[in-house]
């Protein structure tokens, strides 16, 4: 179930109902009423248990303790949130800048562009030079 604290920051709460033992040799069950001298449980699907943890449910409310206990974890958890964001930026911005390394890399070595040029330097064939010793 989940719960309202200051601020419209919701938190989630997960209420747990111990079984336990009634009989020997039988399966755990969920107490879901106590009478003044039996307690009384049944298998946790069953409607009784169910209206039971609903009821339950219903009634909860967060003490002062919970409510800052709570606030601190899900603060704790934004900052969590917030390095993580920035730690996957930062790894996806170098694997970006490595990828088109490599395939800026790769495209040069096969269009023949020599380092540092951003075209093919064309070179003349031996007949058209001219030569400058005369």
């Amino acid at each position: 179930m989940t719960r309202t604290i200051e601020d419209g920051k919701t938190i989630s709460v997960q209420l747990c109902f111990r079984s336990r033992m009634f009989e020997l040799n039988e399966p755990p069950l969920v107490p879901h009423r106590i009478d003044d001298d039996t307690m009384w449980g049944n298998d946790r699907y069953s409607t009784k248990v169910k209206a039971y943890a609903k009821a339950r449910a219903e009634r909860f409310s967060l003490t002062n303790a919970d409510e800052e206990a709570a606030r601190a974890a899900w603060n704790a958890e934004r900052s969590k949130n917030i390095g993580n964001a920035v730690l996957f930026a930062v790894g996806g911005w170098i694997a970006l800048s490595v990828l088109q390394a490599l395939v800026g890399w790769i495209v040069r070595g096969f269009m023949g562009i020599r380092r540092g040029h951003d075209h093919r330097v064309d070179r003349a064939p031996e007949s058209v030079r001219v030569s400058e010793s005369h």
